[in-house]
């Protein structure tokens, strides 16, 4: 009997000298019903072999209570022993187990040596309320967080240990028991955005972590390539479980007309790598697309047509373009569009060429539907998500029944009626369309100004010098700000960026030769705005709203006020009154002396307590929206007016009407001022920083007055407010305000990136500016 003894306490003495048996998994929440399905999984770290006989496992709730004790049974280095309970197929033993799930408290299991002098203990849950001890025999404070029903707490690696459960045990979604835990990680590729620069290509990307997982720093890659060919790779920063991640990436544009871009998100733990992948055939050249011929007054059972004209070299990948009429019909075209070819739009393909066998079958593309076109006159929008490519117009006095609209020039956006049903030519290039040169310009806004200029010198044209000029509209003063020398022998599309503008109005001249085109960028408003608004009126009179043009084109607006929708068709008058009825139109053409081609109807009742307006202009590159406030006029019947058309709404920029009458439809606004620019300016310094070595971001500040008040908060990329390094202070002159990187609570912030949103108040002018900065190690 002494003898067994003695062999029993070496085998437990070789145990507590190789104490390298850890808990590496555990279930404690299976699927459904916990009876019969929990389980614990065990794992030697160690490099000898270790027998288990005496070792107890204990189940933690309000105290830890006895669970089971092994026999005999020996796990070897690097090997796995799982105990659980009948439900469960090929664990090494079975027995009844009763792990609890952390429903109001922490609760935790534990191995011990059969002395008590080694334990290897898990807490999980969110607060220690029965205050249970840990590895270090002290009420526990790191706990492994309370995973949902049939997932497992695992160790990411396997057997690692530092006596802090809530580093050592991750969620783990697919279970394991007797095999090596995995870290699962599902990431994926949300969206992907390309800005096609004069050098480089500027890749937005957004990064999606479908699981539970957090994915820290360096563990995921984002790799980029060109036609198969890896060209940038780089670490992504953290992303927490169930959120995302959005990064910028820019590589070197590629010479090629278009090329093959891939972007992945790669990590060795991917659980699901099917969603790493964003692939896309990219056109390096500008889209350059022109709306050329329309059908919109077929016979009776035909059917209308839209044929645009692509004058690249390159095909036009699928880049879901969109095709909208002034009453809102749209489509969008999802297929490639050959290069310098025509492009027949229909909804039967047949039947177009039954009627047309002249068009070739190749131009047309069939759609399930296309914008309807007006007989009375209409017009269309060609865009991509952000850019407007082109946009025409034709009048009822154009349109003749079974005959197409015709662009004869490519610088003018009004088509042209044909005279006999024979001239259509769908797929085919119109007659009289001038073979010399025209040209064609969109401006894109990102972070700058991105131009692109088509060029079709039609022979005429080799070599010459193109230039770029910016015209400040309001201040009237302008600079040339890009110039380059072209040689070119046929078509050409120069691209270049520029930087965003102050608030106004900017016309930006395209030059070469003897040639030129100008367009208009209207910074922060609309080429059309809503500028008087006369919402209470004195008793009997009516209800109006005031638009002001700074056009003198045809343009089509849609004006939403609440759930109500308004279209119209404006004839490029400086002011149009909209008002609620044809006896209400004549009570104001009436009184205000109007023109009666400046006047519509059909305006919803307006609510005095202030109501949200929008305007969208259908061949503009914005739109408007705003909630006028009831503070900005509190005398019945006198209107609110916005000071200057040409600047963003807000309360800035409205206020009561000073004139006689309480009101100045059709006319210039009684509070009218001229355009002041602003010439404070706000700068960083010391961006990126680190205040791991005790740097701080500066921001400066230029003031044009002697003093103002600011606000400056710091937000992460979730939108959360992490710091705020001023609130309401008052600064003067030339002032500096500094953040040292520490959060609300005190405590240095992780490296990454942060936006910084500065507002400022000076002279009763608010300005707000957001500006990214990065946090470094």
């Amino acid at each position: 009997m002494k003898k067994h003894w003695l062999t029993f306490l070496f085998v437990v003495m070789i145990g507590l000298l190789n104490c390298n048996i850890v808990i590496n998994e555990l279930c404690y929440d299976p699927a459904g019903s916990d009876e019969g399905y929990e389980w614990i999984e065990l794992y030697n770290n160690g490099n000898e072999e270790v027998n288990l006989i005496g070792w107890n496992i204990s189940t933690g709730g309000a105290d830890f209570n006895h669970d089971y004790t092994f026999t005999s049974i020996i796990i070897r280095p690097g090997r796995f022993i799982v105990v659980a309970e009948d439900g469960v197929e090929n664990a090494h033993i079975h027995t009844n187990l009763d792990f609890q799930n952390a429903t109001d408290a922490v609760d935790g299991v534990r191995l011990s040596s059969p002395s008590g002098d080694y334990t290897d203990t898990i807490l999980y849950g969110d607060a220690n309320l029965n205050n249970l001890f840990d590895d270090n025999q002290a009420v526990g404070t790191s706990f492994a967080p309370d995973v949902p029903q049939g997932c497992s707490l695992a160790r990411i690696p396997n057997g690692s240990d530092t006596n802090l459960c809530s580093e050592d045990f991750l969620t783990c979604l697919n279970p394991t028991p007797g095999y090596c835990n995995v870290r699962e990680v599902d990431l994926a590729i949300k969206a992907v955005d390309v800005v096609v620069l004069e050098d480089s290509l500027k890749i937005f990307t957004v990064i999606l972590n479908l699981s539970t997982t957090n994915v820290d720093n360096s563990e995921a890659l984002l790799r980029i390539s060109i036609d198969n060919t890896l060209v940038s790779q780089k670490e992504l920063s953290n992303v927490d479980g169930l959120s995302s991640i959005n990064t910028v990436s820019y590589i070197e544009k590629p010479e090629n007309e278009s090329c093959i871009l891939e972007v992945e998100v790669f990590h060795s733990g991917e659980l699901n790598p099917v969603d790493n992948l964003w692939t896309t055939q990219l056109l390096l050249t500008p889209i350059q697309l022109f709306i050329s011929e329309l059908f919109p007054a077929p016979l009776t059972g035909e059917q209308e047509w839209i044929e645009l004209y692509n004058p690249l070299k390159s095909a036009i990948p699928p880049s879901n373009i969109c095709l909208n009429d002034w009453s809102g019909n749209s489509c969008l075209i999802t297929k490639t569009l050959p290069p310098q070819e025509y492009i027949v739009l229909c909804t039967d393909s047949l039947a177009l060429v039954q009627k047309f066998p002249e068009c070739p079958g190749a131009a047309i593309i069939e759609l399930e539907n296309i914008p309807s076109l007006n007989n009375s006159g209409d017009g269309l929008c060609l865009r991509t998500v952000n850019t407007l490519l082109d946009s025409v117009y034709y009048l009822s006095s154009d349109v003749v029944y079974d005959c197409s609209v015709i662009r004869l020039e490519y610088n003018s956006n009004h088509l042209t009626g044909l005279a006999q049903p024979s001239a259509s030519s769908p797929g085919q290039s119109n007659p009289n369309t001038p073979a010399d040169l025209h040209i064609q310009a969109t401006i894109r806004e990102t972070d700058t100004l991105n131009h692109s200029v088509f060029i079709n010198t039609g022979n005429v044209i080799t070599d010459c010098l193109f230039s770029c000029t910016e015209f400040d509209v309001l201040l009237e003063s302008g600079t040339t700000i890009y110039e380059t020398y072209l040689s070119v022998s046929d078509t050409l599309t120069v691209s270049f960026s520029t930087p965003i503008p102050n608030e106004g109005v900017y016309d930006y001249t395209y030059s070469f030769q003897d040639y030129a085109l100008t367009k208009r960028w209207y910074q922060d408003f609309l080429p059309t705005v809503v500028n008087e608004i006369q919402y209470d009126p004195l008793v009997g009179k009516p209800e109006w709203i005031e638009l002001f043009s700074t056009q003198s084109e045809i343009c089509h607006i849609q004006l939403i006020i609440s759930q109500d929708t308004l279209s119209l068709e404006l004839t490029g008058q400086d002011y149009t009154v909209i008002t609620g009825s044809a006896n209400e139109a004549d009570e104001l053409i009436s009184e205000y002396t109007l023109n009666p081609d400046q006047v519509f109807t059909g305006l919803p009742n307006l609510n005095n307590q202030g109501e949200t307006i929008r305007l969208k202009c259908l061949n503009g590159n914005k739109e408007e929206i705003f909630t006028y406030n009831p503070n900005w006029s509190s005398t019945k019947g006198v209107s609110i007016e916005r000071i200057n058309p040409y600047l963003s709404p807000g309360d800035h920029n409205w206020s009561a009407c000073i004139d006689v009458q309480g009101s100045t439809p059709g006319t210039e606004n009684s509070i009218f001022r001229e355009y002041t620019p602003a010439s404070s300016n706000i700068e960083l310094e010391n961006n990126p920083f680190s205040p791991y070595r005790n740097e701080k971001l500066f921001i400066k500040f230029q003031l044009k007055s002697a003093s103002a008040t600011v606000d400056c908060t710091v937000y992460d990329l979730k939108g959360r407010i992490v710091a705020h390094p001023a609130r309401q202070q008052i600064i003067t002159g030339d002032d500096v305000i500094f953040w040292n990187g520490k959060s609300k609570q005190g405590k240095k912030v992780l490296p990454g990136a942060y936006l910084l949103l500065i507002k400022l108040e000076e002279a009763g002018k608010h300005t707000k500016k957001q500006i990214p900065i990065a946090v470094g190690k």
